[in-house]
């Protein structure tokens, strides 16, 4: 009996011991629940959220690691993309680049682990996604809103940096649905 006793106290040790990997990461968002994805015209975009310095100064010689996100229509072409400090109104240099067209799906929330870490070094950092419609179509998912500073930036298909807000003019006051992952 003692023996039995010992083995379910071993076993539910090891069962509740073992946790998620992850528990030390550190989220960074501006979003809440997916609602929607904004309906563009065909063109060239980038949605991007911007993370201060501010918000990364607890993370320093931590890595950007994963990025999570909604989307839901496939573009024609999608890449992930890391930006360094920019100028208040537009990222600065490009730190990381990845094609994931093929490692996306419809309709659903997203999980891309970055092929290689980007380091945080104190500076902000702008994470998006570039993409091209072919047509009218829905892509980078949404919240309800409304939209929070730096969580609903981009770049249309002129090829200027705004948020969605003045876009829309106003119509649409939303926070893109993307997560920046960051491991200290």
């Amino acid at each position: 009996m003692i023996r039995k006793i010992l083995f379910l106290f071993a076993l539910s040790f090891v069962l509740f011991s073992c946790g998620d990997d992850n528990d030390d990461r550190t989220v960074l968002n501006y979003d809440g629940n997916n609602i929607d994805a904004p309906a563009l015209f065909a063109g060239d975009y980038t949605a991007i959220v911007r993370f201060p310095a501010s918000d990364l100064s607890n993370l320093v010689d931590g890595q950007l690691e994963e990025v999570d996100f909604w989307i839901a229509d496939i573009p024609s072409t999608l890449t992930l993309q890391v930006f360094g400090e920019g100028d208040g109104n537009s990222p600065g240099s490009l730190l990381h680049s990845e094609n994931i067209i093929l490692r996306t799906e419809a309709n659903d929330w997203n999980n891309i682990s970055l092929n290689t870490p980007v380091n945080i070094t104190g500076e902000e950092l702008w994470v998006g996604f570039e993409f091209r419609l072919d047509d009218f179509a829905r892509v980078i998912g949404c919240d309800a809103g409304p939209a929070i500073e730096n969580g609903d930036l981009m770049n249309d298909e002129s090829g200027n940096w705004t948020t969605l807000r003045n876009y829309s003019n106003g119509e649409v006051d939303i926070n893109w649905n993307i997560r920046a992952y960051v491991r200290p």
